[in-house]
């Protein structure tokens, strides 16, 4: 039985419930938006941020080639002939129009001409071809191609007649690797001329799925225009990482651990990329704990993969003391746990070392609880069970002038297999049967870098917006706040239904052997707002600015170490401004 001064508070904490879609800026240390302590926002937050950590940035230099071509000798000419062309015949000419090869020969007929004039109308035929991106394809002149003033030139074009693998690796992955590189292969009797963004593609391809590595070149092959592919096997069984960073809400912790190992299976049929990780937040006991299992695997050999991935997030917040009108207070807690399972295919469109496209269609299902306690007495429990259908977009480029990425992704709210939102079913008053299981909602992401003129300087934008069509679950919510924008406060500010926010940065870049330092300024703002009404304000504000610096050391050790400075006004931002409520974030890792 709760005593008068708990049924009070478990009103008030009611209505906290039903606020907790839409930020609720805190006045104090102690004070906190209960919605930002959900552990499925506190999840999906966290699977976004793995990805954030994934955005290119500007290349520091020209990427290392991808194949070893073995130079081309054209044989020298100790003599410098005259000639007398009149007309020209091209032969072999598959791919490339025959009038645009004999164009360029039409300077030098009907007039006497130097061998060396010859070779170089050979050479610029043959980059006909390369600037198509043929890039074993070429003109030359038969033997005997030139008689009674007719030139014969032949168009040889290059295909891949065969691919070899050599060095290490088990039986099986060899196996894989002639049978991921098969589309590119043909046969002399029906060649099929190669460019290079396609052995470009399908090389990034193989490299993209965990420990498969290696070098590959390119020999003469055994047929008349035929090359062949050498891929020379270095595979690596896997790796991981250990990180300490303070980015957790001072509700859930101060600060906290994580570990991730990746464990690459290449002895089977095809390669099977394993993750594991997890973090522990400190030093409140369960405050923040969670732990992601994942799988990635190549289906077919034309780009499509399988990616898995589990979750279980759990939280139990420090007491939030709650005053009541009679003088007196009580502790206000929370506490839940969420599990997550996605299921996507994902195909590149297309995929380049500077530019990639990308589309995913994913299966998601999310069961996760949120409770609410008074002086350690449960007295508000609130189920969710989510599915969800998500089409994502991704996109980048990246150049060592400048670097863009772009995310789309498009959710949509299913109303089957139980699914029930109950924090949305009382916001609604029960408009919705369910809450909000049946939503639509669409969330951009954009990054771009720029390297200022020539120097080691550079401006990064980021942005990012939600729209919804109704009442999101707290899971889906829009936030802001954490290591990527608001990096004043410490995890999710705010959060609502609808959202954006966005944000510079300027940093110069310093480089030394084997480390690297880059000090940085940056400032950002956002604002968050909900699709159904209450006695609050229809849209909140917070805006952060700072300093910091982040470095390597050798090629395992990385750190972020900052200053961020909440700004204002903005409504309920009395107190909760200016450097008196600065942060200090940190963020260090490393790598194995």
């Amino acid at each position: 039985m709760l005593c008068a001064h708990q049924q009070s508070a478990l009103k008030l904490s009611h209505t906290l419930l039903l606020v907790a879609g839409v930020a609720w800026p805190a006045s104090s240390h102690a004070q906190i938006n209960p919605g930002t302590l959900n552990p499925g926002l506190q999840q999906q937050q966290e699977l976004q941020q793995q990805q954030e950590r994934q955005l290119p940035n500007v290349q520091r230099e020209k990427p290392a080639p991808l194949i070893d071509e073995q130079p081309e000798t054209l044989p020298q000419q100790e003599k410098d002939p005259e000639l007398l062309i009149n007309r020209v015949e091209v032969e072999g000419a598959q791919v490339m129009d025959e009038e645009r090869i004999a164009a360029v020969f039409a300077p030098l007929l009907n007039q006497a001409i130097r061998f060396s004039q010859l070779q170089d109308a050979l050479n610029q035929a043959s980059n006909l071809y390369r600037d198509a991106g043929y890039f074993t394809s070429r003109v030359l002149i038969p033997k005997g191609g030139l008689v009674d003033g007719v030139l014969r030139v032949q168009a040889v074009e290059g295909y891949l007649e065969e691919v070899e693998v050599v060095g290490r690796g088990s039986a099986g992955l060899k196996r894989w690797t002639v049978f991921y590189l098969d589309p590119l292969v043909s046969s002399p009797e029906d060649p099929r001329p190669i460019r290079f963004s396609q052995l470009e593609r399908q090389i990034l391809l193989m490299q993209s799925f965990g420990g498969v590595r290696f070098r590959s070149s390119l020999a003469q092959g055994k047929n008349f225009g035929g090359s062949k592919l050498i891929v020379d096997l270095n595979p690596s069984a896997g790796g991981g990482s250990i990180s300490i960073n303070n980015n957790v809400q001072s509700q859930l912790g101060d600060y906290q651990l994580a570990a991730a190992l990746q464990a690459n299976v290449l002895a089977a049929p095809q390669p099977l990329q394993l993750t594991l990780s997890g973090s522990n937040a400190f030093p409140y006991p369960g405050g923040l704990a969670s732990g992601n299992v994942g799988f990635t695997t190549p289906i077919g050999n034309r780009g499509l993969r399988l990616v898995g991935t589990g979750s279980l997030t759990s939280t139990a917040s420090a007491a939030t003391p709650i005053p009541l009108g009679d003088g007196s207070s009580v502790n206000l807690t929370s506490g839940g746990q969420s599990w997550l399972g996605n299921l996507a295919l994902r195909y590149p469109i297309v995929l380049s070392r500077t530019a990639s496209l990308s589309v995913s269609l994913a299966g998601e299902v999310q069961n996760a609880s949120n409770n609410t306690y008074i002086d350690n007495v449960l007295v508000l429990r609130n189920p969710s069970r989510l599915r969800m259908a998500r089409l994502g977009l991704d996109g980048s480029l990246s150049t060592p002038f400048y670097a863009s990425s772009a995310n789309l992704r498009i959710s949509q709210g299913l109303p089957i297999a139980n699914a029930l939102d109950s924090v949305t079913l009382a916001a609604t008053e029960g408009s919705l049967p369910y809450g909000s299981v049946d939503y639509t909602s669409a969330r951009l992401t954009l990054r771009h870098q720029q390297r200022i003129s020539d120097s080691n300087a550079f401006i990064t934008l980021t942005g990012m917006g939600q729209l919804a069509n109704s009442t999101l679950p707290g899971a889906e919510d829009f936030s802001y706040g954490g290591p990527f924008l608001g990096r004043a406060y410490r995890g999710s500010y705010l959060i609502g239904d609808q959202g954006a926010a966005g944000g510079v940065e300027l940093s110069q870049a310093f480089y030394g052997q084997g480390w690297s330092l880059t000090p940085y300024l940056f400032g950002d703002i956002g604002v968050a707002s909900n699709n159904f009404d209450l006695p609050t304000p229809p849209n909140y504000t917070a805006a952060s600015y700072g300093i910091g610096v982040r470095g390597s050391v050798g090629s395992s050790g990385s750190f972020d170490l900052g200053w961020g400075i909440p700004a204002g006004p903005y409504p309920g931002s009395v107190g909760r401004t200016g450097p008196a409520n600065s942060i200090v974030y940190v963020q260090a890792a490393l790598t194995f």
